[in-house]
């Protein structure tokens, strides 16, 4: 064997005695602390970039939509697939669908995992919506507001469970309940005014649902004046005597209400018994009926016809004679202990006006105050049957602190 040469300087040709030749390359650079050049480590590090970014994309590709389409066989249909946010929904418990998980749980498909409360289980069972209408007995005409309760029937007596569970409001006699658990449940429908209705339906519910309400025991009728004129805001006071409610009834919760822009008034769903009533305005009683009797489940009408006595019109305005608004406008009485008993109280209108209506014959005191403005007192007297005597009031500005 022939002995090499010792090697040739980097990047110079060598030839050997045996004919071969090679050249000496150098070696990679290196920067002067011996590591890798920093365009090297660049290339390196993309590459590497580069290798994850191609990985994340082929394996995370959901491989079914990848994949192509099953044809469906002759004869059938291809039927969706059952959807995932059933799997993802909340566990409940079957029981209790006033749960508020159960409402959180509450999703576009059409079946929800639930938790049996005996056995444990969860499983996924279908929901479904029950539709209907409440209208009133008397006239089919739909109920403005009324409250619902779905109470399942293992929960026992309706009457019992509804004050354990919070009802749905609705209005405008539409009654739609979504994402129920189907089964047997007790429907109990009522208003203000009406009487509640139970019954007893299996969800899904086939055909049409309606629910007639009918009003219950109640006492109402119409305040006017003897113009046959509506009157608004006047007080109604249902005096109750306990001992005087029919026995096994509880009292009526109601007991003062107001008229209404048509002057109408009632008292719903009150039991049995016998009543007296008090018109009154500002504590002032106008008229009154002092006994009749309220029978069960009927409608007892009492219509009132107030006499005008005396009004007022008070013109309440700034040193501008600019009319004051939301002036507080009030009208005292002297009771025989010389103290003051308010009667009457207003706030004026945009122009200013401000109307005491109904103020028996007398002298009294009247009181108008406005923030920013000197009060004003003064002593008028009202005659009876005096048909609104204006009375005109300046208010003075008062006076700035400091000043």
């Amino acid at each position: 064997m022939q002995r090499r040469d010792r090697a040739p300087p980097d990047g110079q040709r060598a030839a050997f005695s045996d004919g071969t030749a090679f050249v000496n390359h150098p070696p990679l650079e290196r920067s002067r602390t011996g590591s890798t050049s920093p365009a090297l480590l660049l290339v390196l590090v993309g590459t590497l970039l580069l290798g994850a970014l191609a990985a994340w994309w082929f394996l995370g590709r959901d491989p079914q939509r990848l994949a192509p389409p099953t044809p469906a066989a002759k004869g059938t249909s291809a039927e969706p697939p059952t959807p995932a946010a059933v799997d993802a929904a909340p566990v409940v418990e079957a029981s209790r669908t006033d749960d508020p998980a159960f409402r959180g749980a509450l999703n576009e498909a059409a079946v929800i995992r639930v938790k049996d409360r005996v056995s444990g289980k969860i499983e996924s069972k279908p929901v479904f919506e029950l539709d209907g209408k409440v209208v009133n007995d008397r006239d089919s005409a739909p109920v403005y507001y009324f409250q619902v309760w779905l109470i399942p029937e293992a929960m026992g007596d309706p009457a019992t469970a509804k004050g354990t569970l919070s009802p749905s409001h609705m209005r405008n006699g539409r009654l739609h309940l979504d994402h129920q658990l189907g089964g047997t449940y007790h429907l109990v429908v009522e208003s203000r005014e009406h009487e509640p209705v139970t019954k007893l339906i299996q969800l899904p519910y086939e055909g049409d649902l309606e629910v007639r309400l009918s009003y219950g025991t109640c006492v109402r009728g119409v305040v006017r004046d003897s113009f046959q004129t509506p009157l608004k805001d006047i007080e109604l006071q249902l005096v109750v005597d306990l001992a005087r409610i029919d026995s096994g009834f509880k009292p009526p919760m109601q007991r003062m209400v107001k008229t209404d822009e048509n002057g109408r008034y009632a008292f719903w769903k009150l039991p049995p018994g016998t009543y007296a009533l008090k018109v009154q305005l500002g504590g002032d009683e106008l008229a009154s009926e002092r006994e009749f009797r309220v029978d069960p489940g009927s409608e007892t009408m009492r219509d009132f016809t107030l006499e005008r006595l005396g009004s007022l019109r008070v013109v309440v305005s700034n040193p501008l004679d600019q009319p004051l608004a939301r002036a507080r406008t009030a009208l005292f009485a002297q009771n025989d202990d010389g103290r003051e008993r308010m009667v009457r109280s207003v706030t004026s209108d945009l122009k200013g006006l401000a109307r005491l209506e109904f103020v028996r014959e007398g002298s009294y005191k009247l009181k108008v105050t406005v923030p920013g403005y000197l009060p004003h007192e003064q002593t008028v007297v009202v005659a009876a049957g005096e048909a609104f005597r204006d009375i005109p009031v300046r208010l003075e500005l008062a006076p700035r602190a400091g000043n």
